[in-house]
């Protein structure tokens, strides 16, 4: 089963889509874009997500965080930035002609 398929369910993206109508009394249309572009990670808005309330804005940061993955992030997050390259210049002399 794909992994997309399994955690972006249209009834979970209705349910969010219908609280967060509930919640702010915007348009329908507006707010299903902004649940399944959160579901998705798609990173897209149509202006609603700063009238976020604090709780909006974590809820939305859990939904990031647990769609790339805690490991995935905690990795990134802590990488050292590394100077040397993973290549080396050959010496050798080429004869021509």
């Amino acid at each position: 089963m794909n992994i997309l398929s399994k955690f972006l369910t249209p009834s979970r993206v209705l349910v969010v889509g219908f609280a967060l109508l509930i919640l702010f009394g915007t348009l329908l249309l507006t707010v299903l874009f902004e649940a399944t572009s959160a579901f998705g990670t798609v990173g897209l808005s149509l202006g609603l997500t700063p009238d976020l309330t604090v709780i909006g804005k974590i809820a939305i940061i859990i939904t990031i965080t647990g769609r790339v993955g805690p490991l995935t992030l905690a990795f990134v997050l802590t990488q050292k930035k590394k100077n040397q390259a993973n290549y080396k210049y050959l010496d050798e002399r080429m004869l021509i002609g």
